[in-house]
């Protein structure tokens, strides 16, 4: 760290914010190297609620504090920490971009890790239910992690198959699966800007979300996207099939998103980067 201009650090929460992110800070402050915290986390809101002194406290340390979006920033607001909203770092160059539906079953994508706070398990379930409508619909989970076993077995036991587990795959995999896919799917627990969601707006796929976190504040429901009440399984079954059934609605949805989604990032390149990180290379 000694010798550069300045410092980016992405802020997490809970264990990692009390060790990597507060001794990266700390050495920082040591070796005179100004730093911007980059925080994108879905966890802070309820980390920052129960550790609010503490984060105010880390959080004085870094010259700047970055957010990627209007979400944490209202979080940060909440604690009396200041920040500016920047930009996601998604690179558009990445990814494809589709100008129709494609044909064929409903196909429904689900980028994620395996893991119970993204309720993986309540996307299969209402998959179930869009099934009995559409015998030919098919569930593609792109992802792994812990509970894959019992989400393989739940698939067995409440749908008739279609459920496919992909595992951890690549980008142009990944993309294959976007160009295929009727909707995206996002049932997270908590969560700030997804890329997933942002990907699918970029590409052209019209997302079906809780609305929870970050995302009412990126999409508006029935404009630029689709959101269900937290949790209602129920709802999302019906939502994704009145997706199915709304072609038109779900081709203005695609057109609305992609006007929205220009303003959440950036390429990813030197000059953007530097013209970003600018004001705290001149104070150092």
């Amino acid at each position: 760290m000694k010798g550069n201009d300045v410092a980016l650090v992405i802020i997490g929460a809970y264990a990692g914010f009390f060790t990597f992110n507060l001794f990266t800070l700390i050495a920082a402050r040591v070796y005179g190297v100004p730093t911007v915290a980059l925080m994108k986390s879905g966890l802070f809101e309820g980390f920052a609620d129960r550790f609010g002194f503490l984060v105010r406290l880390v959080m004085k340390l870094p010259a700047g504090v970055w957010v990627t979006g209007e979400y944490l920033k209202s979080v940060l607001d909440g604690v009396g920490l200041e920040s500016e909203i920047v930009p996601d770092l998604i690179d558009p160059d990445l990814l494809p971009k589709r100008d129709c539906e494609p044909e064929g079953p409903p196909i429904f994508l689900l980028p994620r890790h395996l893991f119970a706070i993204y309720r993986v398990d309540h996307a299969i379930r209402a998959f179930a239910e869009v099934q009995k409508r559409y015998p030919d619909a098919e569930l593609h989970i792109a992802g792994d992690g812990e509970e894959r076993a019992r989400l393989e077995r739940l698939a067995v036991e409440t749908t008739d198959g279609n459920v496919f587990f992909h595992g951890w795959i690549g980008r142009e995999p990944l993309n294959e699966l976007y160009n295929r896919a009727t909707l995206l799917l996002n049932t997270n627990l908590v969560d700030n800007y997804p890329n997933a969601i942002l990907e699918a707006m970029i590409i052209g796929v019209p997302v079906v979300s809780y609305d929870i976190g970050g995302v009412p504040y990126l999409i508006e429901d029935k404009v630029n996207g689709l959101l269900v009440p937290s949790g209602d399984v129920e709802r999302l079954a019906d939502t994704i099939a009145y997706s199915v059934e709304n072609p038109d609605v779900c081709r203005s949805i695609v057109a609305s998103a992609r006007e929205k989604v220009k303003e959440l990032y950036w390429p990813v390149n030197r000059p953007g980067l530097l013209d970003l990180l600018s004001p705290y290379i001149r104070s150092a």
